[in-house]
């Protein structure tokens, strides 16, 4: 099980991870923050040994990594920020930004593979962000999949992460997102190449350039001179 004390010795913050509780297995610590997150304070962090519902977005080889982190928090929102239709996208490219910032410290040739997926050198990680089942609650789950070789403590992980998250939160709740963008820009999948797009269940392949992420958490390029925003629920991407 995790060692609650090597993580809260890690912590510069306020409120990211001052609250915990962790499992042996579960179905998933995103479906378990989902369910009590109207009842618990804001950054409560969930943790897991293992969980049932796996891995959803990586197509990776997992077995041969030595080290295995699952973790939600909860984090709340203001009524006006929680019902912004790109809520979730942006707080998926936080949690993406928060990751590579604390990845590119400890594992070489981190990428972002839109969205979803981190990729490095011995590091993997899936992202995913939920709103609260309850109507009347204001809270978005952040979920990760961390799994890496690197001879570092999960604790030590996770308190890096919760460091940065919340510093990067607060920058959310001050409407200052460039960084955030910024970082999963520089990281990002065939940034300086084009991709070709199309919309699921369509024939029409479009060609985009100056790929890069927007303040909404959203992929963006150019067709032409058509400007496209891309939800990755409607879209297949070509990477090559």
């Amino acid at each position: 099980m995790y060692e609650y004390e090597l993580i809260e010795k890690e912590l510069n913050t306020k409120f990211m991870g001052r609250v915990f509780l962790q499992f042996e297995s579960i179905e998933s610590t995103g479906a378990k923050c989902r369910n009590i997150s109207q009842d618990c304070p804001k950054g409560m962090l969930v943790l897991s040994e293992d969980d049932i519902e796996g891995n959803t977005y990586l197509d990776k080889d997992l077995k041969n990594f030595k080290n295995k982190v699952l973790m939600s928090l909860i984090l709340k929102l203001d009524r006006n920020n929680f019902n912004k239709d790109f809520i979730e996208s942006l707080i998926n490219c936080l949690g993406a930004a928060s990751i590579i910032e604390v990845a590119n410290e400890n594992f070489e040739e981190v990428e972002y593979i839109w969205e979803k997926v981190i990729l490095g050198n011995e590091f993997a990680a899936e992202i995913d962000s939920y709103k609260s089942l309850k109507n009347n609650d204001k809270s978005i789950i952040l979920s990760f999949r961390l799994y890496y070789n690197k001879d570092i403590s999960r604790e030590i992980l996770i308190g890096k992460i919760l460091n940065t998250i919340e510093l990067n939160f607060n920058n959310l709740i001050k409407d200052n997102l460039e960084n955030i963008a910024k970082t999963c820009t520089t990281y990002l999948k065939s940034k300086d190449t084009n991709i070709k797009v199309n919309k699921r269940n369509r024939k029409t392949v479009k060609e985009l350039e100056n790929i890069r992420i927007n303040k909404e958490g959203k992929l963006v390029g150019k067709h032409k001179s058509e400007e496209i925003i891309i939800d990755w629920k409607d879209y297949e991407i070509d990477w090559s």
